[in-house]
């Protein structure tokens, strides 16, 4: 839990940064996704048999038809293309699947605590593939989330050491 909290305050200091914006829509589009996401763990945990691939690739489908409306423009440069196709029918998807499947063999509060990694990673790489600047507070947050993560997992794993050590 302290772990969690932690890596929330990272976030905020990461997501702060947009709210001076004035866009509140992404704000709570994003919202919706993480939102989504948290749920979407928790049923692969209730219901572990449910086929992967196909529940993933129908999700996919969805996504990208609910995502295509909010395009401004169907013409992307070269550069920007490339990097949506590859991030979009390679990465996501495996993203995906591993993210699914792990809830199989661990608790959906480790896998949730590592998902603030993506938090850390966004920047990196919009720096990476689009050009876009980071601010100290986002590499502040980043580097929360990351000590928060550490904490969360090494904790956990002392006090479960410490639990058998008691049993015995």
């Amino acid at each position: 839990v302290i772990a969690i909290l932690i890596s929330f305050l990272g976030v905020l200091l990461v997501f702060g940064n947009s709210i001076n914006l004035g866009s509140y829509r992404g704000e709570l589009f994003s919202l919706i996704a993480v939102t989504s996401f948290s749920l979407n763990l928790s049923l692969w945990r209730k219901f572990p048999d449910l086929p992967r691939v196909i529940v993933l690739t129908a999700g996919s489908i969805f996504t990208f038809l609910i995502s295509i409306s909010f395009a401004d423009s169907l013409t992307p440069n070269t550069r920007v293309l490339l990097a949506s196709l590859v991030l979009g029918a390679i990465f996501g998807p495996l993203a995906r699947l591993c993210s699914s499947t792990s809830t199989r063999y661990i608790p959906v509060s480790y896998v949730g605590l590592c998902v603030p990694v993506e938090t850390i990673l966004a920047p990196i790489w919009a720096w990476i593939f689009f050009n876009e600047n980071t601010k100290p507070s986002t590499i502040l947050g980043g580097l929360i989330i990351l000590a928060a993560i550490v904490f969360g997992l090494t904790r956990s794993r002392n006090e479960e050491a410490t639990v058998r050590r008691r049993e015995r």
